[in-house]
This record gives C-alpha cells, sequence and structure tokens, in this order.
C-alpha cells in the first residue's frame, strides 16, 4: 500500500503569508501518524509539497524526525503503465484529500485500516481503483 500525505495542511501548519522557503511548525501527531502509516500498515509513505526546494521539505522532515519513504515521486511498480505529474497513490491525506483536525488523526487509522484490508483482500495490485 502507498500512502501520500500533503506536507502543507497535513504534516506542517499552512499560513500562506510565510513564503515558500518557510514551513511551518509541525501538527501535533503528525510524526506519529507516518510512523504509524509505515511501521503498522507496512506502507511506503510519500510526502507531497508544491515546493521546488525538496531540500527544504527534507531539512524539515528530519528535523522533526517525521519518517517517510520519498518526497514528491511516484515509487517505482511494474502496475503503473501511464505516468503522470501527480504522485500515484492508494490514499491521499491533507487538506484537500481526506480533511484532518489539526492533532487529531484517530479517525484517519480507521479510514487506513479499512483500505488496507480492501486492498489486500482484493488479491490486486495497488493503484487499481477498477471494479
Amino acid at each position: 500500500m502507498v500512502v501520500a500525505i500533503w506536507l502543507d495542511g497535513g504534516l506542517a501548519f499552512y499560513d500562506k503569508n510565510r513564503g515558500v522557503t518557510e514551513i511551518g511548525r509541525p501538527i501535533e501527531g503528525g510524526a506519529a501518524m507516518c510512523e504509524w502509516i509505515i511501521d503498522q500498515l507496512k506502507a511506503k509513505l510519500i510526502v507531497m509539497s508544491g515546493r521546488r526546494r525538496i531540500d527544504l521539505v527534507k531539512n524539515w522532515l528530519v528535523a522533526n524526525n517525521i519518517p517517510y519513504t520519498t518526497i514528491n515521486q511516484t515509487l517505482d511498480d511494474e502496475s503503473i503503465t501511464e505516468r503522470s505529474n501527480q504522485v500515484i497513490a492508494d490514499m491521499y491525506i491533507g487538506p484537500h484529500c481526506f480533511t484532518i483536525e489539526p492533532g487529531n488523526f484517530v479517525p484517519l487509522v480507521d479510514v487506513l485500516r479499512e483500505r488496507s484490508r480492501e486492498i489486500n483482500a482484493s488479491g490486486r495490485e495497488t493503484y487499481d481503483w477498477g471494479g
């Protein structure tokens, strides 16, 4: 399973007046949520950001002890036959995807568990949303 989470509004508080080089403070519970996704769900975690300076994002994640698999990159997977500029994942988390109340990741745990069960039970490849 592959989970993608937005940096701004998903892991970091977002203030449009900060500019593109300053990332907001971490949202409480975000690091633990990412650790749970990787360790308990055994999922790969892609951090998404509209920032062009990936080094800033990486440094912020490391400084805040937030685990991740990659930043802004679809993982190599033979089931993907077409490329896209959009990160391809089984689930997207963030202010424009699954609504996160700042610091309250508990409802998300249930959604991720259910989605993971569905994918595992279906026997189909991830990314295949067809019936």
